[in-house]
């Protein structure tokens, strides 16, 4: 079982995938991941960041900054 699959409704969760997925320079499994995490929690920084640098990465093909990742503990919600 994936981290996804074990808190759905975690956006941490979901902007770690992206963040990973956007490292790796799959940019269309970023986007969803990070589609998820936004949809979630439109305010968390985190997630606003590594939105902004995939729009970077797909527009220009260049990095700006690496994406960001949180820790999560599969404990207490904190957003």
């Amino acid at each position: 079982m994936d981290s996804t699959s074990a808190d759905p409704q975690n956006p941490i969760i979901w902007s770690n995938l992206g963040a990973a997925q956007m490292e790796l320079w799959h940019l269309d499994a970023a986007d969803e991941a990070l589609f998820k995490a936004a949809d979630l929690s439109q305010s968390n920084e985190l997630v606003v960041h590594n939105v902004k640098e995939l729009k970077q990465r797909a527009g220009t093909s260049q990095i700006s900054s690496r994406a960001l990742v949180d820790l999560w503990f599969g404990e207490e919600k904190t957003f």
